[in-house]
Formats: structure tokens, C-alpha cells, sequence
């Protein structure tokens, strides 16, 4: 068992958090709720676990999360952070932690309690206004996430939402993208990218604005808003081939010039990928609004022979369902027609901001834990996205 209290170095002295209950673990540490000693303040604190740590490298990167959140604090969207025992110049070996607000799940969390169906369009459009905003700031500031994804966007009440784990965020200038994280939320020329960089091939031209990789993740997480569906699967074992022509399922391969000295690399992973399927050509919004709208209707038609056809607000006319395809469009394509966060930001979809039905928000989202403990089995034969 963990000591009860937590001792948290601040303006020189020391102050108790009692531990409360464990919400997270992972590679770089673990997350607890706790409560402030003496004020009972509720707070998240993040320790990062000196174990799973590879030496200085492990610990700068600690360090830039703590100094990117420092940059990017006053935005609403953000993960607000209290104060950290974490400095630049620190020894390795010290405890390393970071006291931040407690939020009461994740995004992800959120969609799951709509399983097998999406979130409402109110609330998609009310949630990917504020994603929008969130990145907007991040990217003014020349920060890219790198790794953003429903699991990395934390809610306060109301479905307020905050953008955390910068651990992986790249700040500054520059067009290399080897911080990105997930596969599932990579975009085309990322792959591409790490296909040239394995062959020792020279990828320089291949990323032109780093911040557009973010963008692609929005895209992908808006669609698991509106379909409760991920876009793409992950193979297992992990190929890069397999994973770059699931995205040309979806953007088509344009005729243009930033593609034309990948071609080869492409036909390469047609034929390396296991199910070796040409990716389609062309990539105007019309082509991809079209390939997503037929991927919804496929998982319709498998959740209608599994016994449950759910009701996908996507589907329905007159909701505003053309203005988020047009918008998925616009984001699941090839970087040098996808949008940026502030084009993003102006585009239809955000026009109109109805106000979001309460009874889908009162009670807000489980914790991490409980969400957890519902989501473990399946439902109709399927296991939760």
C-alpha cells in the first residue's frame, strides 16, 4: 500500500495531500485524486514514476510537460496545473510531481456511456468548439500536442473540457513529427515518415505543417463523437504499412505534387499490407464525405446482424450532418488542404451553437475507475470502443 499522504514541496514548505483514490497509471507514472491536508481542496496529482524512466532524456521530457502547461495556462480549455516539484536542473532522482485540478473522467469515458450510439450533434458541436479553441491556443503558441485523442481530453462539469498530456508535445519551430504517440490518431504523411525513415530514405519534404498533424487527430476524434465508432483499428503486430493505407482508405490519393514522390512508398504498402488493397484516388471533400458516409452505414449494417441497429444522429437529415461531414472532410485529407485550428474554427459546423440538452450533461461522466469497471465486458457480442 501507498502512504496515505502525499508531501508536496511549494514557496518553500511542505504541504500533505491525501491520497484518495488511483485514476490512472501508465509508463510515466500514476494519477491520484487527492485532497488537500488542511483546506480539503480536491486535486489531481501526477507522479511520475522514476522506475519507468530511461535516464535524462525521460526526465527533460517530464520537464517540458510541466513547461509547456506553464506557457499554455489562462486557456479554458487547458488542464489548469497548481504547482509542481519539478524544475529544469533537477536531479533525475528527485520526486517528480505534478499537482493539477481534479477533472471527473475523460472524454473518452463520456462517449462510452452513449455505446453503441454517439454523442447527440448538439454535443458533438459543443465539444469540438471548445477541442477546436484548445488547439487554437496551443498552436498560436507554437506548441503541437502530438498526441491528442479522446483519452487525453479531461471534463469538468457542464462538459467542459480540458486538453492535458503534454508529454509528447513538440514546441517551437520545426517539422519533424517523432513525438507522435498513437497510431489510430496518426495522420497519412506521419506514416509516410516513419516508412522513409525506416528505409533510410530522406522524409524532409514529406511533413509541411506540424501543427496539421494535430488537426488530422480532431478530425479522427470527431468522428468517434458523432459515431462512437474509432475510424481505425490498430493491427496487431503494429505495421506501418497496414496503418498508412487505412488512412488512403479514407483520404484518397490525390494527384498532386506533394504526393507524387511517395508513390512508390505507397504501392510498397499496398503490397506489404496484409489485406494489400489500392487506396482510391482523388481526395475532394465530396470523395471522403462519400467514403465516411459508406464506413457509418458498414457499421450500421454490422450492428444491425449483431441484434442492435443502433440510431446514428449522423445518418439523419436535417441536423446539420452535411456541415460535420464537410468539416470531417476538410480534416481527413492530405496536409496541404487541411484546415488549421483557426480556419477550423470558422468553418459552419461552429456557427450555430445551440444550447446542449441538459439531461444528456447533468450528471457528468463516471470517473476513470468506475468507467472503467463498466466498460470491461461487452455488449452484444462487442467489445466497447
Amino acid at each position: 500500500m501507498p502512504p496515505r499522504y502525499i508531501p508536496v514541496k511549494h514557496q518553500g514548505a511542505f504541504t500533505n495531500y491525501e491520497r484518495i483514490e488511483k485514476l490512472n497509471a501508465g509508463g510515466y507514472g500514476t494519477v491520484w485524486a487527492c485532497k488537500h491536508a488542511l483546506t480539503r481542496e480536491d486535486v489531481a496529482i501526477k507522479i511520475f514514476d522514476k522506475r519507468a524512466r530511461d535516464g535524462f532524456t525521460a526526465h527533460r521530457s517530464t520537464i517540458k510537460e510541466v513547461e509547456v502547461l506553464r506557457e499554455l495556462q489562462g486557456h479554458d480549455n487547458i488542464v489548469k496545473i497548481h504547482h509542481s516539484m519539478l524544475e529544469p536542473g533537477a536531479p533525475v532522482d528527485l520526486t517528480q510531481l505534478m499537482v493539477m485540478e481534479l477533472c471527473r473522467g475523460t472524454l473518452r469515458d463520456y462517449v462510452r456511456r452513449s455505446w453503441p450510439s454517439g454523442l447527440p450533434i448538439d454535443q458533438v458541436r459543443y465539444v469540438g468548439r471548445q477541442l477546436v479553441e484548445g488547439l487554437m491556443h496551443c498552436h498560436t503558441k507554437q506548441i503541437t500536442h502530438m498526441d491528442f485523442k479522446p483519452e487525453n481530453v479531461l471534463l469538468i462539469g457542464n462538459l467542459i473540457c480540458r486538453i492535458a498530456d503534454f508529454g509528447g508535445a513538440l514546441w517551437g519551430p520545426g517539422l519533424n513529427v517523432d513525438g507522435i504517440c498513437t497510431p489510430m490518431y496518426r495522420p497519412p504523411e506521419a506514416f509516410i515518415a516513419d516508412i522513409m525513415n525506416k528505409k533510410g530514405m530522406s522524409h524532409d519534404n514529406v511533413v509541411r505543417c506540424r501543427s496539421k498533424v494535430d488537426m488530422w487527430a480532431l478530425g479522427v476524434t470527431l468522428y468517434y463523437l458523432a459515431t462512437g465508432d474509432h475510424l481505425f483499428s490498430r493491427p496487431d503486430p503494429m505495421s506501418l504499412d497496414h496503418m498508412l493505407i487505412q488512412t488512403l482508405q479514407i483520404t484518397g490519393v490525390p494527384d498532386t505534387n506533394e504526393w507524387r514522390n511517395v508513390q512508390g512508398i505507397i504501392s510498397d504498402s499496398v503490397t506489404s499490407s496484409p489485406y494489400r488493397v489500392t487506396p482510391p484516388s482523388g481526395s475532394s471533400p465530396e470523395q471522403i464525405s462519400s467514403r465516411l458516409l459508406a464506413r457509418i452505414e458498414l457499421a450500421r449494417i454490422e450492428q444491425h446482424r449483431a441484434g442492435s441497429l443502433r440510431p446514428l444522429d449522423i445518418m439523419t437529415p436535417g441536423w446539420g450532418h452535411g456541415q460535420l461531414l464537410d468539416l470531417l472532410s476538410r480534416l481527413l485529407c492530405p496536409q496541404s488542404a487541411r484546415l488549421t485550428s483557426s480556419q477550423a474554427l470558422r468553418h459552419p459546423f461552429f456557427a450555430l451553437q445551440q444550447p446542449v440538452a441538459a439531461r444528456h450533461m447533468s450528471d457528468g461522466p463516471p470517473t476513470t475507475r468506475n468507467a472503467a469497471r463498466r466498460c470491461r465486458g461487452c455488449v452484444i457480442g462487442r467489445t466497447r470502443p
